[in-house]
């Protein structure tokens, strides 16, 4: 706007039915990388649930690739908050420290659906928290490994 420049972007760099171009979207990313949702929707002008929106496709496209050839997986299975409200479940690789995914919400159905792609033979051991559901869960998809429970699975289980 400042420069007062008209310009067009082709149809491929703009997603049907969005309003910010996938250009807008990536910087928006990066941003989150280092920023607050907050900070980055006063600084670009995206809504929050427009930025939580491309931060959960991005998870879902991307996360479990970084499986990869690993002969052993560490699991590590936690809830974070979203804004103070939503619960969501988070997946890592506990001994590499690796991400392996953020999911929408914190039902189990939904988490039983994500660790449904790991390889079961690939996981040795599985750190939760103290939810019986999730050890039931843990229990039922990987019943090779070993399950651990504990108060902070990031710090503990390592």
């Amino acid at each position: 706007r400042d420069c007062r420049r008209t310009f067009t972007e082709g149809r491929e760099l703009i997603r049907p039915y969005s309003r910010i171009t996938k250009v807008a979207e990536i910087e928006a990313l990066w941003q989150l990388r280092d920023r607050s949702f907050a900070q980055v929707q006063r600084d670009l002008g995206i809504s929050y649930s427009t930025l939580r929106r491309l931060l959960e496709r991005l998870i879902g496209d991307n996360m479990l690739n970084s499986i990869g050839d690993e002969d052993e997986l560490h699991l590590g299975i936690d809830e974070h908050s979203f804004r103070h409200q939503d619960l969501v479940y988070t997946v890592t690789e506990v001994k590499q420290r690796k991400m392996l995914g953020v999911l929408r919400d914190d039902r189990i159905a939904t988490l039983r659906e994500f660790l449904s792609n790991i390889p079961k033979d690939k996981v040795k051991e599985v750190c939760i928290d103290l939810k019986e559901g999730l050890k039931k869960l843990a229990e039922d998809l990987f019943p090779q490994a070993q399950v651990k429970r504990c108060l902070s699975c990031h710090s503990r289980c390592q």
